[in-house]
């Protein structure tokens, strides 16, 4: 990807998080990723096909006014599961759980409760 679409895509962003609530853009645009652009066409990755589908209900317009812009011209765009991000998005869960469960008394058995196990009847 051209350093010219990721400052297109950089000021996109800017301009969207001036016409939305600051939480509601850290929610929704935190984890996105310029894929792809062709002839006016740009393609937004996303961690799950909820936020695709949110993205593009929602907030479609605002994202592609200020893409339009941004780039000086007409553009549109498209939402798309990103598998990069889907992976990334899965495996930060699945570690915010697994700190939680650590937490949790006995959520980590000691070594006392190791040894014990391997004697109970």
């Amino acid at each position: 990807m051209t350093a010219v679409l990721h400052d297109i895509w950089s000021a996109t962003l800017e301009r969207v998080r001036e016409k939305v609530d600051p939480r509601r853009f850290h929610l929704w645009f935190k984890e996105t990723e310029l894929l792809c652009a062709e002839a006016g066409h740009f393609q937004i990755g996303v961690p799950s096909r909820f936020v695709a589908e949110w993205l593009d209900e929602h907030l479609k317009d605002a994202v592609s006014d200020s893409l339009s812009e941004a780039a000086e011209a007409p553009q549109s765009v498209r939402f798309v599961v990103s598998p990069k991000l889907f992976r990334k998005v899965q495996a930060a869960r699945i570690e915010a759980q697994q700190e939680l469960l650590d937490e949790l008394p006995g959520g980590k058995p000691s070594a006392d409760q190791n040894d014990l196990r391997h004697y109970s009847l």
